[in-house]
């Protein structure tokens, strides 16, 4: 699991790769860090190189919206899999996250 994140004016997007599974759930808690700098802007993750998430993964997901949302900023996802979706929806999760 990688994240590489990228700056402009009004945006951050984090752009995930590999799978956020429970072995890299702790490496994918210290990767988001830079992300929380910046949760009263727009926060973009974008999805389109995210193979799998596990439950512990949606569940960060979940804590930078929160976190996000807390700080005057807006998280957006971007480029999800169908899988990844399938597993959004099935958990409910899909009707609180802003899916692109």
């Amino acid at each position: 699991m990688t994240l590489e994140i990228k700056k402009d004016n009004e945006t951050v997007t984090g752009l995930l790769k590999g799978r956020l599974d429970n072995a890299s759930v702790t490496s994918f808690t210290e990767s988001i860090q830079p992300l929380m700098a910046y949760t009263n802007k727009h926060i973009i993750l974008d999805f389109s190189g995210l193979q799998f998430i596990s439950l512990s993964g949606i569940r960060l997901i979940q804590s930078l919206q929160n976190a996000t949302k807390r700080n005057g900023g807006y998280m957006s996802i971007r480029n999800v899999a169908v899988t990844v979706m399938q597993l959004f929806t099935a958990t409910g999760v899909a009707a609180f996250l802003d899916i692109e």
